[in-house]
């Protein structure tokens, strides 16, 4: 009975967060295409390239912070949602740790770039 129990909250679990998940068990990278097709990473994508199209360091930093804020949202959710931690132990849904690093490195180059840019403008304009 107890154990019933326990494969009942499991595939609950999966159900919710992996609707239709057929029981393979989902990689870090379809865990990551996942979210980076969730609309709000689009969104930030999209806000992303238009920084980098216009080449605005205020504008990628304001970006990386959006960034910071969706991924810690995504981070600190792995953590406490129980149900989430149970889905990723089944394997129904994948860690999102690659997802959290590749956004990292986007915000990363995102700003360098521009920074470098911003650096490289004011220097043609003192000479």
């Amino acid at each position: 009975m107890h154990f019933a129990r326990i494969d009942a909250v499991y595939h609950e679990a999966c159900d919710v967060f992996n609707p239709g998940w057929n029981g393979e068990t989902v990689s870090e990278w379809h865990e990551a295409l996942a979210l980076a097709s969730h609309p709000v990473s689009l969104s930030l994508l999209i806000i992303s390239a238009f920084a980098i199209w216009r080449r605005s360091l205020w504008i990628a930093l304001a970006t990386s912070l959006l960034w910071a804020i969706w991924t810690g949202h995504i981070f600190v959710a792995d953590i406490v949602n129980d149900a989430r931690r149970t889905a990723t132990d089944l394997g129904c849904v994948g860690h999102s740790t690659l997802f959290i690093r590749l956004a990292i490195a986007l915000c990363a180059g995102m700003t360098l770039y521009t920074a470098y840019i911003r650096l490289r403008r004011s220097h043609l304009r003192r000479h």
